[in-house]
């Protein structure tokens, strides 16, 4: 993995070594590289414009190859105008053998370079497909991708969708800033059959949106992993953790008598590490004298709205239980990405084992769960840490 490529030198030796292992390299992922250096990463390392390409090439496009290249991440990076670089895989006489894909791009251009299209392609040259992480911001297209997911839905064990783009941010519509945004083509009722497969599913919509997809299959999914994705970034003034577990009707930060999978009893906080609880605690008592000495007027202070929440919790009540998902291990909610930078905007449970015994959910089909034990993701198809932790968003 390559991250924070920023000075030409570095630039030349990533470059360098990925041109020079590329006969044998099975995982390549870029994060972070540099603007002034970007448009040479992509089209000199994945492929060069038609018109740069050689005479009677007859793909259109000369394209460098990868026979061993099974999982491809380019993430946090600053990308070219455009998304054309893809078409020189595409296109190319020998398809990748890609099983994993992730994917971020933001796209702040005009109109003509916001054009989805070259992923789309690219996605439906590729077979067997297992990974598909995205996150794309500002396209003007974004239906379009369903027709790729859909080419991939039988082989797909884990999807990720997050989508971003302009909104107004006042009543009046003057201003605009990008915000999450649910895909309007997860709303079709076809769309149940393409989440039949898969073992993990996230995508940036409300839970009433997943339930009226996964009701017609609850007895032949084979999910385990479901993530509500939103940015945490958006929303750094929000608190959802304690505002699930006031809908909970909590008011300890902690559970008792909990037994382990392996059997051995011990006590510990639901959702957070023994050596964090003291913090949290600290935390939570500062919060509660600030929400007691906040005076109408004040700035910066936001207005507390548990909706959310109740929407969340009401959505494990369901899917939990005797009529929801029986396959359902894990409910994520939030963001999970940045190494827990964002741990005020996520939530975390799982379904109750027999074993279990939780103050937060004593009467409920599931536990308030932490995302670093591991224990969690023991009878989990795929990596359950990485998948919710997929596609990061980074302000550059």
């Amino acid at each position: 993995m390559w991250e924070g490529i920023a000075r030409p030198a570095e630039f030349d030796t990533l470059r360098m070594c990925i041109l020079r292992n590329r006969k044998h390299l099975a995982v390549v992922s870029i994060g972070y590289v540099a603007p002034i250096a970007t448009i040479d990463i992509y089209h000199d390392v994945f492929g060069k414009p038609v018109d740069e390409a050689q005479p009677g090439n007859g793909t259109g496009m000369l394209s460098i190859p990868f026979p061993c290249l099974t999982s491809l991440t380019l993430s946090k990076a600053a990308l070219p105008r455009n998304i054309t670089f893809l078409d020189s895989i595409s296109r190319t006489r020998r398809a990748l053998q890609l099983e994993h894909l992730e994917f971020c791009y933001d796209s702040l251009q005009d109109d003509e370079d916001r054009d989805v299209t070259p992923l789309v392609d690219f996605l439906r040259s590729l077979e067997g497909l297992k990974h598909l992480h995205l996150k794309l911001s500002n396209f003007l297209n974004t239906s379009q991708i369903q027709l790729a997911i859909e080419k991939h839905r039988s082989s797909l064990k884990s999807l990720a969708y997050h989508e971003r783009s302009l909104v107004p941010i006042d009543d009046e519509g003057l201003f605009e800033d990008v915000r999450d945004k649910a895909p309007a083509w997860l709303s079709h009722n076809l769309w149940s059959a393409n989440l039949c497969h898969a073992t993990a599913l996230a995508f940036s919509t409300g839970p009433s949106t997943i339930r009226s997809r996964l009701e017609p299959i609850v007895g032949t999914s084979n999910l385990q992993i479901l993530h509500f994705r939103f940015s945490g970034s958006d929303r750094v003034h929000r608190n959802y953790r304690d505002e699930i577990l006031k809908k909970l009707g909590v008011s300890k930060e902690y559970c008792s008598n909990y037994f382990d999978p392996d059997e051995h009893f011990r006590y510990q906080s639901c959702g957070t590490s023994g050596s964090d609880l003291s913090t949290l605690m600290e935390e939570h008592a500062l919060e509660s004298s600030e929400e007691e000495s906040y005076e109408p007027g004040l700035p910066n202070k936001p207005l507390v709205s548990i909706s959310e929440a109740e929407e969340f919790v009401d959505f494990a009540d369901w899917v939990f239980g005797p009529k929801g998902v029986p396959s359902l291990q894990i409910l994520a909610f939030g963001d999970f990405s940045l190494q827990n930078r964002y741990h005020r905007q996520q939530f975390l449970v799982h379904r109750k084992r027999t074993k279990h015994f939780c103050e937060k959910t004593i009467d409920r089909n599931f536990v308030v769960a932490d995302v670093a034990e591991p224990s969690l993701w023991d009878s989990i198809e795929v990596n359950g840490p990485d998948f919710l932790s997929s596609c990061p968003r980074v302000d550059c």
